[in-house]
């Protein structure tokens, strides 16, 4: 098979090609819920040129050494013509790999904005690889993993279960650049770490149900999970605040700016979390519906949480999905997954899903009733960075961060 590849950036006129990929590659409802998502997550997204704009202008921070770890072939096409209208939508930043003018590979690049050492700064979060059948075995998914790493001064990802494996695509050969290059400009730092899911049996029969085929062992689940929350609703005590009131919303209003603009400082790194990306990221998403809890002292939201219902291999289980509280107060998270559990049980959940979270608040979960349960398929996060600078190397101590399941791509998959 004659080989002549090619990599550029998608268009929206492309899109039908993808979806045509997508369906060669990947299962029915994979593609259905991909499909589903594509204008709201790539064509319409409306950060997709206050983030090229940033890509653009990171060109110069650049080295000639970090760019040479992709094909200088491949990094020809990459800058498309913005229209001159500055209201005028942008296409997103996805990268196509074409032989002989045929699709054959695909990396969407989902943008986000992260808050580090306290300024802002676009990431690149690679996700949605998709590379032809007949091609696979090539390192096709790498070379545009790289490409996306040589191209972007700041990138992360997630590898996980459902067929996105991008942070493993996109950092694997780049080195981590962090024991000989301390002193220069080229060095490239990055950090992977497994996460430490939690969750929590609501139905104990269920989940054990879930766990094993094998009577006798479901048995034992059932009663040894059964005999551990019942010691732990007896021993351990959940704090409360009573001043504080709890209410279930449609959406986030200007007072979400408010806390967010208290909170954004709180934490080394932090994925932005205003109102205006908050009703993008879950009021919009087409896909899917979320429920939204806040946490008010007074007229003053001090606290919010997020958390939806899906099936999980036939369960029904409820998911906390992001959360952010003032002055990192751990009371307050306590009281807001105290109304979401309640939720999340009345509307049928069998077990509840934490899939990430900071370190500061695990132990608030224990308290709740929550195991940690790290698996083979447990997915990683990672994240990469082309600069020396201490403030944006921060972003690759990765313990440091505040993540939960909203950030980049994981939770999108389901």
């Amino acid at each position: 098979m004659e080989q002549n590849f090619r990599v550029e950036r998608y268009r929206k006129v492309d899109r039908g090609e993808v979806f045509e990929l997508l369906r060669m590659a990947f299962p029915a409802a994979f593609v259905e819920r991909t499909i589903l998502q594509w204008d709201w997550k790539y064509d319409a997204n409306p950060f997709n040129r206050e983030a090229e704009n940033a890509r653009r202008a990171d060109q110069s921070r650049l080295s000639a050494t970090v760019r040479a770890v992709a094909l200088a072939a491949d990094l020809k096409n990459l800058d498309l013509d913005l229209p001159e209208n500055s209201d005028a939508e942008s296409d997103p930043y996805c990268l196509l790999l074409r032989n002989a003018g045929a699709l054959v590979g695909m990396i969407g690049g989902l943008p986000q904005q992260f808050v580090i050492g306290g300024s802002a700064h676009w990431v690149s979060d690679g996700g949605d690889f998709v590379v032809h059948p007949q091609y696979r075995g090539q390192q096709l998914s790498v070379r545009l993993g790289k490409v996306l790493a040589a191209d972007n001064l700041i990138i992360q990802g997630w590898s996980n279960s459902a067929g996105q494996r991008s942070s493993r695509s996109v950092i694997r050969g780049l080195g981590d650049g962090t024991a000989d290059q301390e002193d220069s400009s080229e060095a490239f730092h990055s950090r992977r770490m497994r996460l430490l899911p939690f969750f929590k049996p609501i139905d104990f029969r269920s989940l054990a149900e879930y766990l094993s085929p094998n009577h006798l062992v479901r048995k034992a689940i059932e009663g040894l999970t059964g005999s551990i929350d019942a010691l732990r609703r007896r021993f351990v005590k959940v704090p409360s605040l009573p001043a504080l009131s709890i209410a279930e919303a449609e959406s986030f209003d200007d007072r979400i700016d408010q806390l967010w603009n208290s909170a954004r400082n709180d934490y080394p790194v932090i994925a932005v979390r205003n109102r205006r990306y908050l009703n993008w990221r879950f009021v919009s998403r087409p896909d899917a519906s979320y429920r939204y809890l806040f946490a008010f002292r007074a007229n003053e939201i001090v606290g919010y949480l997020v958390f939806r219902l899906a099936d999980r291999d036939g369960m029904r289980c409820g998911y906390v999905v992001d959360y952010l509280v003032e002055n990192q107060s751990t009371a307050l998270f306590s009281s807001l997954l105290t109304e979401a559990e309640a939720g999340m049980t009345h509307d049928g959940a069998k077990a509840i899903i934490c899939a990430i979270a900071p370190t500061r608040y695990r132990s608030t979960l224990w308290r709740h009733g929550f195991y940690a349960a790290r698996m083979a398929t447990t997915p990683s996060l990672e994240a990469g960075v082309h600069s020396v600078d201490p403030a944006l190397k921060a972003f690759v101590d990765l313990e440091q961060w505040f993540v939960t399941m909203a950030d980049g791509n994981l939770e999108l998959s389901y």
